[in-house]
């Protein structure tokens, strides 16, 4: 029976077998909950820049133009205006550094999820595309 740790929205982000200044909250072993965070979660991979642009127009979701464009120059893509327009300003400035600069990209990044939200991309389409963008 195990103390837990716990983010700002509440969820498991740590288990202690001790009382901790941290985790004071004590949780049944079997509680639905815990059991979730404690099965392996299976890693999406990362892509490199080449690999994210060329996936994306592999998959139809870039004109091969674009995705060359961003890969040369770090050129934003027209497709990704939608949703860097449902952005606060300073979230839009990071996430045009992030596509026009990252030497790769990470499927749970927090601007990656905003961006994902804003195109209408499920948790299954990103990380369907981070996975296939890997092989490339």
């Amino acid at each position: 029976m195990p103390f837990v740790q716990r983010n700002e929205d509440g969820d498991i982000i740590g288990i202690f077998a001790n009382q901790q200044p941290y985790a004071s909250e004590w949780v049944a072993d079997d509680t639905g909950e815990l059991l979730e965070f404690m099965e392996p979660k299976p890693v999406t991979p990362k892509a490199s820049r080449r690999q994210f642009f060329q996936g994306l127009a592999m998959r139809g979701l870039l004109p091969p133009a674009e995705a060359l464009a961003a890969v040369q120059s770090g050129a934003i893509p027209a497709a990704f205006s939608s949703a860097l327009a449902g952005l606060s300003d300073a979230e839009q400035f990071a996430a045009q550094m992030l596509i026009a600069g990252a030497a790769e990209f990470e499927p749970d990044h927090p601007i990656t999820l905003k961006m994902a939200g804003g195109l209408g991309w499920s948790e299954a389409d990103r990380t369907a595309l981070f996975t296939f963008c890997a092989t490339l």
